[in-house]
């Protein structure tokens, strides 16, 4: 799926109060058809298309956390863990910073078995 598929919005340039709850669901539908058609890429092991989606979904809202976890398992599906855990304390330090929050325990026991060699911490230090 091109980026440009998804870019489009609900009247561009148009200033209008009333298209904020139109562009809002528009957004969020396009992450929605991201999101599933990134796990159906995942499920049938098209793990470069479902990060392709992936990445599109959290460039549109990066604080989804559906999208992140997403791409954290097409990492570890890949054989990546390095990539998830990577990826996890971008997202985690993101959320607290943007916030306050951290990501839901579903998505951190995705990484809580750290690849080898790697320390994994949920807490502030993520350097």
């Amino acid at each position: 799926m091109p980026p440009e598929a998804v870019a489009h919005d609900v009247l561009p340039g148009w200033p209008d109060n009333w298209l904020l709850l139109p562009r809002e669901e528009l957004q969020v539908l396009k992450v929605h058809a991201l999101d599933a058609a990134g796990n159906n890429a995942l499920t049938a092991g098209h793990f470069g298309d479902a990060c392709h989606l992936a990445r599109i979904a959290i460039s549109l809202d990066p604080l989804r956390e559906s999208s992140n976890r997403l791409l954290i398992q097409i990492y570890l599906r890949e054989g990546n863990p390095v990539d998830a855990v990577r990826h996890y304390r971008l997202f985690a330090a993101r959320l607290r910073d943007e916030i306050g929050a951290d990501p839901s325990p579903d998505t951190t026991a995705l990484v809580a078995g750290n690849p080898p060699g790697q320390e994994f911490s949920s807490g502030e230090n993520h350097g």
